[in-house]
């Protein structure tokens, strides 16, 4: 039943991700615990929690929205560098609030994005403790992002600012502070990022367009 109700509002751009994730973020509120130990993307799935109630529109409204911030803030933090032709920014991204089935297809991107540029917004500022937590929220949200956190977690403790360069880690640690009180594992996010990765060895030896079209062909 699950697999029907995210064919009927995905048409395949990315094989069906988009909706589950919906589905999933609603399933707080019936089934926490299952919610909870989703570990990837969880951020994601505890943000859109509310705005996920007011169905498949309003969500769209509600990336467009965050799509809309991350344009006003990219336009001030080229100004801020002191970049020509601001104005581009509202040409470049201004559009993508208007991409309402692209705001849904891409769900964690729209989050993300505006955390990154905030990131870059407050250091730039001097904020680095509220670039740290932000830049660890979207590490939150899209677990790729620790690549990103690592390297900044060096920039500041290279900069000397060690409060900051702790607050790096302020989402992660959480995270694996709620999943040892939910299981009893001590190292409950590192287990499951091993885990997760064996459980993907071998398993997509070729290119995302050819796996998204055999997978269409069965």
């Amino acid at each position: 039943a699950s697999d029907v109700y995210k064919r009927q509002f995905s048409t395949g751009f990315y094989m069906h991700d988009e909706p589950e994730l919906y589905i999933t973020s609603r399933w707080i509120w019936t089934d926490p615990m299952r919610v909870l130990l989703s570990f990837r993307k969880i951020g994601y799935l505890l943000f859109s929690t509310f705005p996920s109630l007011g169905g498949f529109t309003f969500l769209h409204v509600f990336h467009s929205s965050l799509a809309a911030l991350t344009v006003m803030y990219s336009y001030k933090l080229i100004r801020k560098l002191g970049g020509q032709n601001s104005f581009l920014i509202f040409f470049i991204l201004g559009l993508q609030p208007l991409w309402f089935t692209l705001a849904f297809r891409n769900y964690t991107e729209f989050l993300t994005a505006l955390l990154l540029v905030l990131t870059a917004w407050n250091h730039f500022n001097k904020k680095f403790i509220y670039a740290a937590l932000l830049l660890s929220l979207s590490a939150f949200v899209r677990q790729e992002n620790h690549l990103i956190l690592g390297l900044y977690f060096l920039v500041l403790v290279f900069n000397k600012q060690w409060i900051a360069a702790i607050c790096t880690g302020m989402f992660t640690f959480l995270h694996n502070l709620m999943g040892f009180v939910l299981t009893g594992d001590y190292l409950y996010l590192p287990n499951k990022v091993l885990g997760f990765s064996g459980s993907l060895d071998g398993a997509f030896p070729k290119s995302c367009l050819l796996y998204t079209s055999d997978a269409a062909d069965e």
